[in-house]
């Protein structure tokens, strides 16, 4: 329920501006794709491997902070130098 009780769930509200601002993110990407002259088909493995690339980024960092968690965790647990 929103916050004042009535309409809709905020929550249902943030979903739909995210999936609109999504929609226009895709058709601006698309009007930039046809601009350079790319097919569709260009333009969809262009996007493919762009953000293949970012998630692997995000997911390595995410390993990362991780690891340096355990690590701190570890030299609170363990005296002597690391």
């Amino acid at each position: 329920m929103s916050a004042d009780g009535h309409g809709l769930p905020d929550s249902a509200i943030t979903e739909a501006h995210d999936m609109i601002h999504h929609a226009e993110q895709e058709e601006h990407e698309h009007e930039a794709a046809m601009k350079r002259g790319l097919t569709d088909e260009a333009a969809e493995a262009e996007y493919d491997l762009i953000h293949g690339a970012e998630e692997r980024a995000a997911r390595a960092e995410r390993r990362r902070n991780s690891f340096t968690k355990v690590k701190r965790t570890l030299e609170k647990l363990i005296p002597g130098r690391h």
